[in-house]
């Protein structure tokens, strides 16, 4: 009967589909977010700054005609902050959170990192829950401890770096950002192509 069982979650483990991961580096440390929240991977830089905003927010770029706030995730860990070079770069995440007057929320935001490294999957039992102590990350940060081989990744939840305060921050900061020729543009042709489609152009 053991052997049965035993067979039977074997199949299983065979069937499952891994969750795959984005690993980077931040200072002398490697995290791994899950690439499901990943929409883009760009080069550091074009970032207008902001003044008189907390120190974790590095500004806002423009991509492809939408406003992205950026925030730089070593601030968010109590580190002096990422020193830009060649490897530095930043990752384009989509996050998900409650705001108590709007309700659920969406944010694409930028993070920046030291480097990009590679794209791990992982299967459920190669994930452990978060320990509660001996991290200098908060533990509602951080979604499991991966295993790849003799290594350790801590998997961050990207929707839980930050307070719903912060990114009720952003989000603002998003929708309050002046226009620029290039979202203008992007606008006015979604405009024409919207009346292209009922016969006014």
């Amino acid at each position: 009967m053991g052997q049965i069982i035993r067979s039977a979650a074997q199949r299983q483990i065979e069937h499952e589909i891994p969750q795959k991961f984005l690993s980077f580096t931040l200072g002398d440390e490697v995290y791994a977010i899950s690439a499901m929240s990943i929409k883009k991977i760009i080069e550091y830089g074009h970032i207008t700054y902001l003044p008189m905003m907390p120190k974790f927010i590095r500004g806002i770029l423009n991509l492809s005609g939408n406003v992205i706030p950026v925030i730089d995730l070593s601030v968010c860990f109590g580190e002096a902050g990422v020193k830009p070079d060649r490897q530095t770069c930043i990752i384009i995440v989509e996050v998900r959170f409650k705001d108590e007057n709007e309700g659920e929320q969406v944010l694409d935001m930028g993070v920046v990192v030291d480097a990009v490294n590679t794209v791990v999957a992982l299967l459920k039992k190669d994930i452990s829950p978060p320990p509660r102590i001996g991290r200098q990350v908060k533990t509602q940060f951080i979604q499991g401890i991966g295993k790849i081989e003799e290594d350790f990744l801590v998997l961050l939840n990207a929707s839980q770096i930050l307070s719903v305060e912060d990114f009720s921050m952003l989000q603002a900061i998003k929708q309050q950002a002046p226009r620029t020729e290039e979202m203008a543009e992007v606008e006015a042709n979604a405009e024409l192509a919207e009346l292209d489609e009922v016969g006014v152009v």
